[in-house]
C-alpha cells in the first residue's frame, strides 16, 4: 500500500495546477459525491464510486481494474464543460445504478 500512495503523491505533483485532488476507496457501489472546493488539496473519501465537478481546478481520479471508467459532460450554453463527473462503473455498481445517480447528480 505504502508504493501505491507514494505513486498517488508523485501523480498529485505532476498537476500543480489543480488544488484539489480527489481519490476514493471504491466499493462498487453508488455514492457519487460532489466536489467544489479548488484548494482542498487531496482528498481521499471513503466508499465512493464517483465524483462530479463544476469547479475549475478540481481533478477527478478513480482506480480501474477489470472496471470500466465513465466520463460524463454536461455542457454549458457555449458548449464549454458545465460540470464533469468520472465513475466507477462495475458490474456491481451498474447493476445498482451508479451511471443514474453520475447523471442525476450532474445535472442537478
Amino acid at each position: 500500500m505504502g508504493q501505491v500512495m507514494s505513486r498517488w503523491r508523485a501523480f498529485h505533483s505532476a498537476f500543480p495546477r489543480f488544488g484539489t485532488v480527489v481519490l476514493a476507496h471504491q466499493v462498487h457501489g453508488t455514492r457519487v459525491l460532489r466536489h467544489q472546493d479548488p484548494s482542498a488539496g487531496w482528498l481521499q473519501i471513503e466508499g465512493a464510486d464517483g465524483h462530479v465537478t463544476d469547479t475549475p481546478g478540481v481533478l477527478l481520479t478513480i482506480t480501474i481494474a477489470d472496471c470500466i471508467p465513465v466520463y460524463l459532460a454536461a455542457p454549458a450554453g457555449d458548449g464549454s464543460a458545465r460540470a464533469v463527473a468520472l465513475l466507477h462503473a462495475g458490474w456491481r455498481g451498474t447493476t445498482a445504478g451508479i451511471l443514474e445517480q453520475g447523471v442525476a447528480l450532474l445535472c442537478s
